[in-house]
């Protein structure tokens, strides 16, 4: 911190230093208006930290260093527990990218500690498997489950295990992950944790291992989840009949047909089209049929058998259109308007979102309206048609529900590189947090792009302490 003051101090002659006392109370000066205007009332933020004055500061040491260190602060001005370890975690992350296994391990550490102040146990083994994920990458496999022992009541210790079994099977951890499952005393969660190492052994290409954890399994719900996860994994592997023989060992028909809908799908997408739509006709569940048959749809007109995409396009809209659960329906319907514009149907795509939406508008009930109408936004988000999406989300009467439809629109505004669109959007969200967090995406964009400069002045807009300190985080880990 020093050495950033002391670069301040010669770089920026009208930068603004904290008064005594620290924390979130500092005293921030403002050089220049927020980058999305003054729609609405904001306190003061940290400004002239970001501004270009402070960049060439940065880049007077290096530049991830002095990034990181900015996350730090951030971090260090988040009070609520779980947030600060997310903020750690997030630091650490760009930390392991750069190399620095040990500066990694300390700040993951100082993660853990915030761990016992956490008062909601679910958060606490959600926060711990997040911990536990990114300790896994340096080779750390006891911290996060010896944390869980200490913390944690008997009747809460397996879901926080579970969380740490998955984190470290995602990561590669297998073997750990595998003890940490077995060592869960009850039968539930012990199940619950034994589904993600069978699904990370299958990925991996252990085929026998993943079906002898998947036999371990005694809850038989779960037991047919890691099956069906493992025919999958076989399936992408492109072991057809491998995935098939597995696929017969799943008892609950309603998940056999799940699993059969995504095989069919992986074999559309491995090339061989006239399998997957023969597979996918096959499945009886009508949802799962429909969904087989987007994918296979999208996989034609992906390899220039347009004609053929449109009839299974229509094949698959004539299902959905027949499922008597209304959502499960318009589910389906959107996800095949989705498919459709991204195969280039904007014809089709366009006839069966205008469909949706005025039905939705007829719903005389006004929040099951707001549903529909919610379901409406994110898909045409989904499908690129943003200028849509937002006069669907606008739509809203439940604020509620429109500032989250907003959100969703925002978000993939930003992941698609539309970044004055996502901060015009943004301007409609009254929720400082949901704002904040699109800013966090808005950041990431441009960090990827190389546009550094445009990244960090982003940060200066945003307010919640622990998702500024995540932006700057992201920015760290574009940086050398």
């Amino acid at each position: 911190m020093l050495v950033l003051l002391a670069a301040l101090s010669l770089s920026a002659p009208h930068a603004i230093f904290p008064v005594a006392g620290g924390g979130p109370d500092l005293a921030w000066g403002r050089t220049s208006g927020p980058i999305l205007g003054d729609a609405s009332p904001r306190r003061a933020v940290p400004a002239n930290y970001l501004l270009n004055r402070t960049l060439r500061a940065c880049w007077r040491v290096p530049g991830r260093a002095c990034v990181l260190g900015l996350a730090r602060e951030a971090a260090d001005e988040t009070r609520i527990p779980e947030d600060r370890a997310r903020a750690l975690i997030a630091i650490a992350v760009a930390e392991i990218g750069a190399g620095d296994r040990h500066a990694a391990s300390a700040t993951l550490r100082a993660a853990l500690a915030q761990v016992p102040d956490i008062e909601e146990e679910h958060t606490r083994g959600a926060v711990l498997g997040e911990i536990a994920g990114a300790l896994a990458e340096i080779g750390d496999l006891g911290s996060a489950p010896e944390m869980a022992r200490q913390t944690e009541k008997a009747w809460s210790i397996g879901w926080a295990l579970v969380s740490i079994a998955k984190a470290q099977a995602e990561a590669g951890a297998i073997a750990s992950a595998l003890d940490v499952a077995r060592g869960i005393g009850r039968e539930q969660e012990r199940s619950a944790a034994l589904v993600p190492v069978a699904k990370a052994q299958a990925e991996a290409g252990n085929i026998r291992g993943a079906k002898a954890t998947a036999r371990d399994i005694q809850n038989v719900g779960s037991r047919d989840w890691a099956v069906s996860l493992i025919a999958i994994a076989q399936a992408e592997d492109g072991d057809i009949d491998g995935a098939m023989e597995t696929a017969r060992d799943i008892w609950e028909e309603d998940r056999l047909a799940w699993a059969l809908s995504r095989m069919a799908a992986a074999l559309a997408w491995s090339g061989d089209l006239d399998t997957a739509l023969a597979m996918a006709a096959e499945v009886r569940n009508p949802s799962e049929r429909a969904s087989a048959m987007i994918a296979v749809a999208a996989a034609q007109a992906e390899v220039g058998r347009r004609d053929a995409a449109r009839e299974t396009f229509a094949a698959a809209a004539r299902i959905a259109s027949k499922l008597r659960d209304d959502w499960r329906r318009d589910s389906a319907l959107s996800a095949i308007a989705v498919a459709q514009a991204g195969a280039g149907y904007i014809d089709l795509a366009r006839e069966v979102f205008d469909g949706l939406l005025a039905a939705a508008r007829e719903v005389e009930d006004e929040r099951a309206r707001a549903w529909d109408m919610w379901d409406m936004a994110k898909a045409q988000a989904d499908a690129g048609w943003f200028d849509a999406a937002r006069a669907t989300a606008l739509g809203i009467g439940d604020e509620e529900l429109r500032s989250n439809a907003l959100r969703h629109v925002a978000e993939a505004q930003a992941k698609a590189g539309a970044i004055d669109g996502a901060l015009a959007t943004l301007r409609e969200i009254e929720d400082e947090r949901a704002r904040d967090g699109i800013l966090l995406f808005v950041v990431e964009a441009r960090a990827s792009t190389g546009d550094i400069d445009g990244a960090m002045r982003t940060t200066r807009d945003i307010e919640t302490a622990h998702i500024r300190a995540e932006a700057l985080a992201a920015i760290a880990a574009m940086l050398d």
